[in-house]
């Protein structure tokens, strides 16, 4: 008996199917001195096809905080990401598509977007969040990776 090369039935159950949702993601980037070409990832926005965008940023600066110390302040550091927070949500609420999306800034940016799906798009969300934001405390074994990074002396 030759093999079908039909998909097998429970793939074209539309219900399964369907649950999927297909969107485009990308990353938050920071670049705290515009005169360095260096940035980190500081969140994701997830934008699924025919609806508005989702996104999540990074909340605790500690990493970011021992890495540039006084020549990056803490205070400036909330600032551009309360800025960042600030112009996601409005993009939400006026469900910009992502590639529109401008922060108006010269140390903020969105990366080139890809392709993603999954079952519910905050669980995507937090997925990509922590895979890319490499400066975000991680959770290990039901605890939280939070110890502060070494103090230079």
């Amino acid at each position: 008996m030759a093999a079908s090369l039909d998909c097998p039935e429970h793939f074209r159950d539309p219900k399964i199917v369907g649950s999927f949702s297909e969107a485009l993601w990308c990353t938050v980037e920071l670049q705290p001195d515009v005169f360095v070409p260096q940035s980190f990832s500081v969140g994701v926005v997830v934008q699924p096809s025919e609806d508005s965008l989702r996104f999540r940023l990074l909340d605790d600066y500690q990493y970011l905080e021992y890495i540039y110390g006084d020549s990056f302040p803490p205070r400036d550091i909330r600032m551009i990401m309360a800025h960042a927070s600030r112009t996601l949500r409005r993009a939400a609420s006026r469900q910009i598509p992502i590639q529109a999306v401008s922060f108006d800034s010269f140390t903020l940016r969105l990366s080139p977007g890809f392709h993603t799906s999954g079952d519910h798009v905050e669980a995507t969300v937090d997925r990509l969040f922590e895979e890319v934001v490499v400066m975000a405390p991680k959770i290990r074994h039901g605890r939280s990776d939070t110890a502060a990074p070494p103090s230079p002396e």
